[in-house]
């Protein structure tokens, strides 16, 4: 079952203790006229995930007029999707832009990490990055706890389209990139901040280039899909099945060393 989820730092959501005395309002300062509520920044749940063999917190946005209606949403998937991780500034950024209306309103679904540097990314056979991440290699098993267990769930409990999307930044941009590589259907939408394309002497980059003809390839997504690649500062729109101009992607196939 769903939890409320609140803005940490600002109210918490258990019982609140015995409120304390109030001084006097001194002249020319306005009083509250109720005491504080919690502000809510979603809700929460936990999955038992088979594939992962352990528990994963979801944190879910759901866009202003959702309980007030019976609209289906779009989603946004999110890796890093914990409270202490980008979970807040992300959904923030679609809350105050879908009530601008700059964005369609979505459903936005967190992903708590457990051990960041397993399931974002593949193996590697850099020494430095075997130290750093010594149970690397889990982005596949992540990729299918997304398909066959988290989307099959979040359908059967919100009210969403067949649209989705994902977003990720550094590591969590390089798995939104091999997702794009490995299995360009599972999102109608990718959108990868900064990815770490450098993991494994970039080999996740390497093999989308011709070695031949120094261009990059086309990859084979739906008409429908968009790739957004960029910095942190710029996101570029590439269109369906383009997939260039990262900065520090491969430039020619030279550049991509043993990995060409």
């Amino acid at each position: 079952m769903a939890g409320t989820l609140c803005l940490a730092g600002l109210v918490a959501c258990a019982p609140s203790a015995a409120p304390l005395a109030q001084a006097p309002p001194q002249s020319g300062v306005q009083t509250a006229l109720t005491g504080p509520v919690p502000l809510v920044l979603g809700e929460t749940f936990a999955i038992d995930s088979h594939v992962l063999r352990e528990r994963r917190v979801i944190n879910v946005y759901l866009p202003p007029d959702y309980r007030r209606g019976s609209q289906r949403y779009p989603v946004l998937y999110m890796p890093d999707g914990g409270v202490a991780e980008d979970f807040p500034h992300i959904t923030g950024l679609i809350d105050v832009s879908i009530k601008n209306q700059v964005v369609v309103p979505r459903l936005v679904i967190g992903i708590e990490n457990t051990e960041r540097r397993r399931d974002l990314v593949g193996p590697t056979t850099v020494a430095a990055e075997r130290e750093a991440a010594p149970h690397a290699g889990g982005s596949e098993r992540f990729r299918r706890f997304l398909r066959d267990e988290l989307k099959p769930y979040v359908a059967a409990h919100y009210r969403i389209t067949a649209e989705s999307a994902i977003v990720g930044e550094s590591l969590a941009g390089l798995f939104v990139l091999e997702t794009l590589l490995d299995e360009p259907t599972l999102f109608d939408t990718y959108i990868a901040i900064d990815p770490s394309v450098w993991w494994n002497q970039s080999s996740s980059s390497c093999r989308e280039w011709s070695a031949q003809s120094r261009t990059p390839v086309r990859l084979g997504v739906q008409p429908s899909q968009d790739v957004w690649l960029g910095s942190p500062w710029s996101l570029t729109p590439f269109g369906p099945g383009v997939f260039a101009g990262v900065t520090g992607f491969c430039g020619t196939a030279d550049e991509c060393g043993e990995c060409r």
